[in-house]
């Protein structure tokens, strides 16, 4: 709930029940924030509006102060509270961008339901003078050959021809403009397209990519959205001898960088470096180790210049 709204709107409010315990996560565009009428910016206290409520009857609102609420926020160059404010969402950037690819995509709806489109044109060597012929002929062609359950080979007398005048589904561009869309809107999220079983990723990736995408998806997009909710509930939760982490353990994609980080710590740990300290800049957390402090004897097989 908390990442879609953080992804949507570029906003995540929380707020704490004192009295149960618990915490509960808003809808963004139902919170205001109060904020004083003087410089320096300062936050108030913010305003929950209820489903189906205005914000201009104060009392169908909830007031909240700040030490209630918990709000973690994207960044946003044009907030005018220096940091305080709203967050800005990761489509505004492109929303111009998609609003233009949607309009295509409503142009093309909007033509097959009201546009008028010549298939193909019968022409005839002969000048047709009455209207009775020209309504035979189309009665003749229609009723051999209309719709799709009636399409087979025409047959065409008095010298007539038949020129093909309207446009084929590969040249009016559905399958750019699709994949255009897809990519513009998935882009601002930062998730691979094959991850989604999106059209643009299956056409220009392999199955065997998706391992590298999941992986790249967790390292550059969701591993750091989530430390963004973690540095703000430690801080919000600053109890002595406590800390709020994320348990990324079961996390398949993120384990196999663990491989790689714990191959790193035991050559260093070779090369002589103590094993705490080695683990500690290859970023594996194993607590520390008994006699750790202190280097090990090369075992003769990793250590270098042997």
């Amino acid at each position: 709930r908390n990442t879609v709204f953080l992804n949507l709107t570029g906003n995540v409010f929380i707020w704490f029940d004192f009295r149960t315990g618990e915490m509960h996560s808003l809808n963004p565009q139902r919170v205001y924030i109060l904020t004083n009428v003087g410089t320096p910016a300062e936050i108030k206290g913010y305003l929950y509006v209820p489903q189906g409520k205005s914000h201009m009857n104060i009392k169908d609102c909830t007031p909240l102060t700040v030490k209630d609420v918990l709000h973690i926020r994207l960044p946003n160059p044009a907030d005018p509270l220096e940091g305080m404010g709203y967050g800005m969402s990761p489509m505004m950037p492109a929303a111009q961008s998609v609003d233009v690819d949607n309009m295509v995509s409503r142009f093309l709806k909007i033509f097959f339901q009201r546009g008028g489109m010549l298939t193909g044109v019968l022409s005839f060597d002969t000048i047709l003078k009455k209207d009775s012929d020209i309504d035979e002929i189309k009665q003749r062609w229609e009723s051999h050959y209309g719709g799709f359950e009636k399409w087979s080979v025409g047959v065409l007398d008095r010298n007539g021809k038949y020129n093909r005048v309207g446009l084929t589904f590969e040249e009016m561009g559905f399958k750019e403009i699709d994949y255009r869309n897809e990519a513009r809107i998935m882009g601002p999220f930062g998730v691979a397209p094959i991850l989604i079983g999106a059209r643009v990723g299956l056409d220009t990736a392999t199955y065997a990519n998706v391992e590298a995408a999941r992986q790249a998806y967790w390292e550059d997009t969701a591993l750091p959205e989530m430390m963004w909710h973690q540095v703000e509930y430690a801080n919000r939760f600053n109890i002595v001898g406590k800390f709020v982490e994320f348990d990324l353990s079961k996390i398949a994609a993120l384990q196999r960088g663990l491989i790689r980080q714990v191959d790193a710590a035991h050559t260093m740990i070779e090369d002589g470096i103590p094993p705490n300290q080695a683990y500690r800049v290859a970023g594996v957390r194993v607590g520390n180790i008994p006699d750790g402090d202190k280097p090990r004897e090369p075992s003769g097989q990793g250590a270098r210049g042997n």
